[in-house]
Formats: structure tokens, sequence, C-alpha cells
């Protein structure tokens, strides 16, 4: 038989089975063998009625456990969750309006008829919006790096960016990503009535990469991710080209929603919700070959 201890950190009402009783800050309530438990709190505005069952304890907004011995588990009822402030954020963009809903843990978007919700992995000290043709984008600032969601409204995507810095300029943005040894990549994006387009990206070499061709796979799969596949497509090689046309191409990568670094000439590429390898071959300056 398994004890479980239950603890709350408002007053609140616990019915078990047919049973209930009111329970204080102040108090600890024991059950013994598993049951389903109903809690209604009294005079809360800060959470809501909740259920469980105490075989099938799980880490939740509503309460934490913990494991005491083999016998005994600590049940922790916790307030607040609730209490998330949120900014509300409204931003001119293709001549209506989205709203931004900022807090602490997600970030939600409206235009129109369609809403999106980010979840965000870490905390921001602060954050800035803006807007330009279609498009509508937030930047989060935390301890070192910066990261922005930027919302085509007339298509509906989501595209992310992060980096050591995110400069916004009248007509886009310039995104640093700072390696070890101060190596760097400077992407400068242009926003157009089309959407993003990546007007320059500049490889500083002397510590990722050693030579020009090692950028040349980075330099590819940056552009097929912001969706300019011709310039993906002018770095291949002209057999390359010859063997496969532009359509093509987007068919057998897909759009990367991300992609990540595990050599200069292989990536992991992120798309649809599949990760799938891809190895490089590059001479002077043009892919010959990829292969997954």
């Amino acid at each position: 038989m398994k004890v479980f201890k239950i603890k709350s950190d408002y007053e609140c009402l616990v019915k078990i089975n047919e049973n209930e009783t009111t329970l204080s800050s102040d108090e600890t309530l024991e059950v013994e063998d598993f049951c389903k438990v109903l809690v209604y709190p009294i005079d809360s505005k800060n959470t809501l009625p909740f259920s469980f069952e105490t075989d099938k304890l799980a880490e939740c907004k509503f309460y934490n456990f913990t494991n005491l011995d083999n016998n005994t588990a600590l049940i922790c009822f916790h307030s607040g969750t609730l209490c998330e402030n949120y900014d509300i954020v409204k931003v001119s963009v293709a001549g209506s309006t989205l709203t931004f809903e900022v807090g602490e843990n997600k970030i939600v978007a409206y235009y129109k008829d369609w809403k999106k919700i980010i979840s965000l992995d870490e905390r921001y000290n602060n954050y800035i919006t803006k807007s330009k043709d279609n498009i509508a984008y937030i930047k989060l600032t935390s301890h070192n790096t910066q990261t922005m969601y930027a919302f085509n409204v007339k298509t509906g995507n989501v595209k992310v960016f992060s980096g050591n810095s995110i400069e916004l300029v009248s007509d886009g943005f310039n995104i640093e990503k700072r390696g070890a040894d101060n190596a760097s990549i400077k992407e400068q994006y242009k926003i157009t009535t089309e959407g993003l387009k990546l007007e320059n990206s500049n490889h500083e070499t002397q510590a990722i990469y050693s030579s020009i061709d090692e950028t040349i796979a980075y330099q590819f799969l940056n552009a097929m991710k912001s969706g300019n596949i011709d310039l993906a497509y002018s770095l291949c090689s002209q057999a390359l080209q010859n063997e496969i046309d532009k359509d093509s191409l987007k068919a057998y990568i897909g759009t990367p929603s991300n992609f990540y670094y595990i050599s200069p000439f292989k990536y992991a590429v992120q798309s649809a919700n599949k990760l799938t390898t891809f190895k490089f071959e590059v001479q002077n300056q043009k892919i010959v070959d990829i292969d997954n």
C-alpha cells in the first residue's frame, strides 16, 4: 500500500470518492492506496479546479510531486496557474492589424482568420515589433542571443531567425552569428511584397571554415530555407544543373525550417517534421553532388 501526502499553498476542497475535506495551506492530507482526486479552489482567483489519479502522476501546472521513499509520495498543489501577464501589442501590416499577446512563456499572434502560438524556450529581457509590406515581426533579446519571428500575413507562414545580433533596418534586417574565435556569418534579408529574400551572406572563415568551398553547403541551405531557390541553384555546378532542375532540387531538399552543422560538407536538415542528413561534394566553389 502506498501513502500519498498532499499539501497545498492555497485553501481548497478535496474530494476523494464520496468523501470531501477542506485542505488549508498549513495542513497535510494523507491518502492511502490509488484513487482519483478532485480539487476545487476556495476563494482563489489564481488557479482552476482540476483532477488527477494517484497512480498516474505527471508533472503539470497544477501540482508537483516527489517520491519520499518506495511507499510514500508527496504531492504539492501550487497556485498561480492563471497568473501570467501578457502585453497586448497591435501592429499595422498590409492594411490591417496583427495583434501580439506577449507573455513570459509564449507569444500568440492573431491576424484576421488565423492564430499562431509560439512557445518560448528561454526567458527574454525585452522585445520590439515592426512591420513592412506583408511581414510583421517581433524580436526578442535574451542574455547573449536574439531571436526574431517573422509572420507573413499573406501566406500565414512563420519563419524563425536567431543570432548574436539582429539589426532591424528600413527595408529588412541583418543577422550576425558569431562562433569560436570570433568566426562569424553575416546575413542580410530584404522584405518585399513577395516576402523575405536573402540579399547577401558573408562568411568569415578564419575559425569555422578553412576555405570558401567549406561555406558553400551552408550558403546553399540558407538560401533554401529563405526560399531563394535561384541563389541555391546558382551554387550548383553546371553538370549538376544538367541533371536536376529547380523544382526537382526543391522536391529533393524540401523547404528547410532549420538545419544543423555536422561538418562543412554535412548537415542535418529539418523539413516537414522530418530530419534528413545531406552530404555535399564541392569543387571550385560549386556543389557537384548532394547525397542523403
